[in-house]
């Protein structure tokens, strides 16, 4: 019915709409001399509907949200292979899913079956039916979800009916659509794969390198692809897609003396979210501490004592001033050096190369040495004076250090260091070195898709497994969240009870192949 200001009867027709997320359902006049029209609900979905009120001229005049029941709920049969069980006994189950004429309906669900001494089921919590047809369409906190859609019916209507009127919902702009105004959306690609990008340019003098071919590698898969280089030296792997932690070798066709830089995209990975466990007294539900405690009685018997593993933590960086020390250095604090670090990342690059990234060397006129503030150096590596042209024979990957010493008072105790020393350490002793990468060339850590895991059970149908005296405290006795029913609507499901005495609750819960939401709750007793 439509409620007048002031009781005076209305003047124009008015115009009703009703839609469920956003798409038009029903439409029908309200005629002036008789504002009360009933709108059939037995072919409108489930769930959250929006009633606007609409004049003449296409004017919102009022807008009301009410909620409407799943009409036709599917039935779900559960058939045990018997009553009871005893320790460690398989349980059979047979699941029939029907809908409301008694046919048989396809679709998905998912099985959990937990021991009720340890974890509570609160049938007011959130469920598959309170966030699909209710939680999901509305932008509010709503307490105790589950509970409008457990117990009386006709009550919980009337609190949904309430709920609908204190909370807002604006997801559809229907008046904007009325006036045949369309709302503008951002465009996204189309997502085909994971991607890895990057860009080339040369060093130092960072400028784009466009048409060359950037390579990538995938041992573990067998996967290797090639793409140039655009004008701004921009290149992308796309269509790709592989499971967590695959590394790909990522390579640019250069020619030789060219130094290429490669670099690529960093990763975007979600943030992570710390979790932090209440103190024990600050933990007041008694089935929490049951559960608790159970965990930490399973965990010994499996583990032994409590003890906190840790991951192995590797040092990676080296006490330079130990290095010089134990090397026989006579100075101890250099104008200027490279590192292990720094070396690695110019692992592509000569040895003449890098030691121009210092301040105040410089190439000589044959372009086969370094200067020093104008003036040849001494070079001594391991201690030992070598010439110029001695650098040619040494290998980046086999530098630990590079010190370039400047200061007099240092120069003066090194045999023709006046004009300042270049001090060499190579490695010693190193095995199964990792081949060292070029700076055009990289590895690359992939963020791809998790690798399924299937829910550990026992097999207590082997003797052995049987038989094992550790004790069976499993609080979750069995999941499987990806349960597939045939023609008839049936699927067959088998595990095993655990060693104490219970009563276990099993939460079925999915999806008809046309929508139907389906949820049940079973129990079985283990005695």
């Amino acid at each position: 019915s439509v409620l007048v200001p002031d009781g005076k009867p209305l003047q124009d027709s008015l115009y009703l709409l009703l839609a469920i997320r956003g798409v038009p359902l029903y439409t029908t006049s309200i005629p002036a001399e008789a504002p009360q029209i009933a709108v059939p609900t037995a072919s409108i979905p489930g769930g959250v509907l929006q009633l606007m009120l609409f004049n003449g001229q296409g004017e919102t005049l009022s807008e009301r949200l009410i909620f409407n029941r799943q009409q036709s709920s599917p039935k779900v049969s559960v058939t045990f292979d018997k009553n009871s069980y005893a320790r460690r006994e398989r349980v059979n189950a047979t699941l029939q899913i029907t809908d409301a004429q008694g046919n048989p309906l396809k679709g998905d669900l998912s099985l959990a079956v937990t021991d009720d001494h340890y974890i509570r089921n609160d049938s007011t919590n959130l469920t598959i039916e309170s966030y699909m047809l209710l939680i999901s369409d509305l932008r509010g906190n709503i307490e105790q979800p589950g509970s409008y859609f457990r117990g009386n019916e006709r009550l919980n209507d009337v609190h949904l009916d309430l709920l609908m009127l204190t909370q807002g919902w604006r997801r559809y702009d229907l008046p904007m659509i009325m006036r045949g105004e369309m709302q503008k959306f951002n465009d996204y690609e189309l997502e085909v794969g994971s991607t890895i990008c990057g860009r080339l340019q040369t060093y130092p003098i960072r400028r784009a390198v466009p048409n060359v071919t950037i390579s990538v590698f995938n041992s573990q898969y067998g996967y290797a692809d090639a793409v140039n280089t655009d004008n701004t030296g921009r290149f992308c792997f796309e269509g790709f897609e592989f499971a967590d932690s695959s590394s790909f070798f990522v390579q640019a066709n250069k020619k030789e003396g060219q130094i290429l830089e490669l670099t690529l995209n960093n990763p975007d990975f979600p943030t992570v979210e710390r979790n932090v466990l209440l103190p024990r007294e600050d933990i007041m539900d008694e089935t929490m501490l049951q559960f608790l405690n159970k965990s930490r009685e399973k965990y010994y018997y499996e583990n032994g004592n409590m003890i906190i593993n840790l991951d192995a933590a590797v040092v990676t960086a080296k006490a330079v001033d130990n290095l010089r020390m134990d090397r026989g250095a006579m100075y101890t604090d250099p104008s200027y050096s490279f590192d292990e670090a720094t070396l690695e990342d110019m692992a592509g690059m000569t040895l003449l190369d890098i030691l121009l990234q210092a301040p105040g060397v410089t190439l000589d006129a044959s372009g086969e040495g370094v200067l020093i503030r104008n003036a040849v150096p001494a070079i001594y590596v391991d201690n030992m004076q070598m010439s110029m042209s001695d650098l040619k024979t040494i290998s980046v990957f086999d530098v630990e250090l590079i010190d370039i010493l400047k200061d007099p008072t240092q120069t003066m105790l090194y045999q023709g260091g006046g004009n300042g020393v270049i001090v060499i350490y190579l490695k010693r002793g190193k095995k199964n070195v990792e081949i060292e990468l070029g700076s055009h060339q990289k590895r690359f850590g992939y963020l791809g898709y998790t690798t399924a895991k299937e829910f550990y059970q026992p097999i207590y149908s082997v003797e052995k497994n049987r038989l094992d005296p550790t004790p069976d405290l499993r609080n979750t006795i069995y999941w499987k969240p990806d349960i597939v029913l045939n023609e008839n609507g049936e699927a067959q499901v088998r595990f095993y009870t655990s060693d104490e005495k219970s009563t276990y609750t099993l939460i079925i819960e999915g999806m008809g192949a046309n929508g139907e939401i389906i949820r049940t709750v079973k129990s079985i007793k283990r005695q």
